[in-house]
């Protein structure tokens, strides 16, 4: 998204709501994507998972880093240590001498660090965090292409429903203009009560059809609602002015596939990435470790609570080593790590060759939905043509006489059939060229060309 279409959503927030200034201009699919990819739920989640996982790697790199912990301790004997000796040190053989040992307070204040200097484990680990950063952020790419085509979707069949209720409605005006004319005729005895009430059945249909068209329009109305991110409460209503260009030829078109523009080819390349360091992981179990460590302790005992006086003695201790850590023997159990590792690998090339087989037949089956849907929808728009001039001449033959009843209302329905067969061909077609654009992996082309 351009920097100058998030000031144009954010503004439109600051000036009183997004919600009440579509409702008062209409809304257009650019206006529909620029607020789904800002307030889209899935995709706030898919973006505050790239927050955990860059967390996620600063937690790898922290174990590297030196460890600091101060520690304060003081205790207080209630009953001090009872040592039993014999009584030879005192000069009584034969006998036991009890000794209480210790005083009554004791506290100390140590301060301990540690640093890791080798492990292979470790450096492996913080790559593996670097490429999972990388596959979050492919992740936000994939559901924002997610979001992307469902908008458009939704807003195709919302203007194909719109085109679908001014079809009707236009029926609905003929029907009625004829229902006052055949009153007429009825009234003056011209026809009779039967064909009277075939037009008003025709009429009810018709209007029961607009009916539960405007209750689909409502429903889908809040769908996009849905993707958009904004509540069902907010007013809203897109554009029923936009129209659908249908083009003479796809010869404009890019048909050209590119197997790595996709973003689910890109995460499973991403994810066997992981995959080989964690192989490489398990495989460093085999590998030893070196740390070093250090500590810094004072210790005072007294019999009574004085530690603050500064004449009386506090007792240094330090000390510091190294450990190594060497594997010998694991009863296997690094073995059997690395070898589902290595099958967890094979797992994921083969998952990735079938997914890019996968590709080659959604781009094929695209590209002849597209051209067959151009084909038909060429189609009925003669069709469509067509029977408007049909309805023109037998609602003139009707008026003259010459023509039946049966004759005109089966003429409406042609008409009506084939403004519905032009509606959903139409619809059709901008669905399979949406989907081409996901097939190619090029969705967001539609921030560019909207």
């Amino acid at each position: 998204m351009t920097k100058k279409r998030v000031l144009i959503i954010l503004l439109l927030f600051s000036l009183g709501g997004v919600g009440n200034y579509m409702f008062a201009q209409g809304v257009t699919l650019s206006s529909c994507i620029d607020s789904a990819l800002i307030n889209n739920n899935k995709l706030q989640k898919a973006k505050l998972d790239v927050d955990i996982y860059n967390y996620s790697k600063k937690e790898a790199l922290s174990a590297g880093l030196p460890q600091i912990s101060a520690t304060g301790n003081l205790k207080y004997n209630i009953d001090n240590m009872t040592m039993v000796l014999p009584g030879e040190i005192m000069g009584k053989p034969g006998e036991t001498l009890a000794v209480q040992s210790g005083t009554k307070y004791n506290s100390d204040a140590n301060l301990s660090v540690s640093q890791l200097l080798y492990s292979g484990s470790y450096f492996v680990g913080v790559k593996a965090a670097k490429v999972a950063c990388e596959l979050s952020e492919q992740l936000v790419q994939k559901t924002e292409e997610d979001v992307i085509y469902n908008v458009s979707v939704t807003y195709y069949n919302l203007l194909q429903l719109n085109q679908q209720m001014k079809a009707l409605q236009s029926n609905l005006t003929m029907i009625n203009k004829l229902l006052e004319i055949s009153k007429l005729q009825y009234d003056n005895d011209i026809i009779k009560k039967v064909e009277l009430d075939r037009i008003t059945v025709t009429k009810t249909n018709l209007e029961t059809n607009v009916d539960n068209l405007s209750a689909a329009i409502v429903q889908l109305n809040n769908v996009l609602k849905y993707h958009m991110g904004i509540s069902t409460k907010e007013p809203f209503q897109i554009n029923f002015n936009d129209t659908i260009d249908i083009p003479d030829n796809l010869l404009a078109l890019d048909f050209n596939l590119n197997h790595s523009n996709r973003s689910d080819i890109q995460i499973l390349n991403t994810q066997q990435k992981i995959l080989a360091l964690k192989l490489k992981g398990a495989k460093t179990a085999y590998q030893p470790s070196l740390s070093a460590y250090g500590q810094f302790s004072y210790q005072a005992m007294r019999n009574e609570f004085n530690f603050f006086d500064g004449s009386k003695d506090w007792y240094k201790m330090s000390f510091v080593g190294l450990k190594l850590n060497v594997p010998i023997f694991t009863g296997f159990n690094t073995r059997s790590k690395v070898q589902k590792a290595k099958i967890a690998l094979r797992q994921s090339e083969i998952n990735l060759n079938d997914v890019n087989n996968w590709v080659d037949v959604e781009f094929l089956n695209a590209k002849n939905k597209l051209a067959n849907s151009l084909k038909s929808v060429k189609a009925q728009d003669k069709n469509r043509k067509l029977a408007m001039d049909v309805y023109s001449q037998t609602q003139l033959a009707y008026q003259e006489g010459t023509t039946s009843l049966i004759s005109l209302l089966d003429a409406e329905t042609a008409l009506r059939q084939a403004k519905t067969g032009y509606n959903n061909e139409v619809l059709n077609f901008k669905i399979a060229e949406l989907d081409l654009l996901k097939a190619k992996g090029d969705l967001k082309s539609l921030l560019n060309n909207k």
